[in-house]
């Protein structure tokens, strides 16, 4: 399996290592772009180089991103290790009602467009009770807005590396519960787990988008 680039942290607190762990894995773009800019094997820099390195006078939008990844909340440093043994679950989720103590509205507003990772929800594991729960962010649902009370197909992926140990104890057929906070929001049944890498690569992310979407389970 190829290396991937993974960072590594310093100085950085615990917000702005959860903003930089998503804005990483799931900004493909800004990711490119820390990658376009910084050599493989080496990062770090203060944010006021990054616009220079991209050629532009003042910071963009792309080139602040990119400096959020490599310097928020001090230096970091990136490394080449392989991510191969990541996972990916696909759901069939339940959207509480709002009378069954769940959101006060769908999620999403109507002729709008669903972005990957957009919705990011945390999940009651088997083993788990009360609120506690662990983050996966939804790779893609079957449609969006998605309504109150219905069932439709969702991909979920595991966020942090520290709850990895607990993914890996799910299995098909069993029910994780979906909070926004400490509001459980929905229910969900497992339908596969998938082995993979993170990022995700984007022919896999297209399987799965694929089945969320009707189509055949991912082989």
């Amino acid at each position: 399996m190829a290396s991937r680039i993974v960072l590594t942290r310093s100085r950085a607190s615990s917000s702005d290592r959860l903003t930089m762990e998503r804005l990483y894995h799931y900004d493909t773009e800004a990711r490119d772009i820390l990658h376009r800019l910084l050599p493989a094997g080496e990062a770090g820099g203060h944010r006021s180089e990054i616009p220079a390195l991209c050629g532009a006078a003042t910071p963009t939008a792309d080139s602040t991103r990119a400096a959020m990844l490599c310097t928020m909340g001090g230096y970091m440093a990136a490394t080449s290790e392989v991510q191969d043994d990541w996972l990916v679950f696909g759901v069939s989720l339940r959207f509480h009602t709002c009378d069954e103590g769940g959101r006060s509205k769908p999620l999403g507003v109507p002729d709008t467009e669903y972005v990957r990772y957009q919705y990011r929800p945390n999940w009651g594991l088997p083993e788990m009770t009360g609120t506690d729960q662990v983050g996966a962010p939804v790779l893609w649902l079957q449609h969006y807005p998605a309504n109150l009370g219905e069932t439709l197909r969702a991909v979920i992926v595991p966020l942090a590396p520290g709850s990895l140990h607990l993914w890996r104890r799910v299995e098909p057929g069993d029910s994780l519960r979906m909070f926004e906070g400490p509001r459980l929001c929905g229910q969900a049944v497992v339908e596969w787990v998938w082995s993979t890498v993170r990022p995700v690569p984007d022919e896999e992310a297209d399987r799965f988008v694929a089945w969320a979407e009707g189509g055949e389970q991912p082989l």
